[in-house]
């Protein structure tokens, strides 16, 4: 009998410490963290808004004469803008990670 109620004292106590690990700040960071990145890698927003944006840029420029430079110029306005909307997006999506995570939710 002592040693099932050993047993079970010592399974009590690392579930107890698997809860506590799942709550702390820590944990929550790091889960939201890789939320955060999954939702919107790094990089993708300019890669994406660049191409975009050169794309639009060249067509906008053939019509005033100049393909390349319209290109280049919206190369640089697509990539910021969506660069910042990236990050914008993945700012969201960690808060709502992480809050949902220190409410004991995930």
């Amino acid at each position: 009998m002592k040693r099932i109620s050993a047993f079970g004292v010592v399974l009590c106590g690392l579930a107890l410490a698997a809860a506590a690990e799942a709550a702390s700040p820590a944990y929550c960071s790091d889960y939201a963290q890789r939320e955060a990145e999954y939702a919107a890698p790094t990089g993708s927003g300019l890669v994406r808004g660049g191409a975009r944006g050169a794309a639009g840029g060249a067509l906008f420029g053939a019509i005033a004469g100049d393909a390349g430079k319209g290109a280049a110029i919206g190369a640089i306005v697509g990539g910021v803008a969506r660069g910042a909307r990236n990050q914008g997006v993945k700012s969201q999506v960690y808060q709502d990670a992480y809050n949902n995570c220190m409410q004991g939710g995930q």
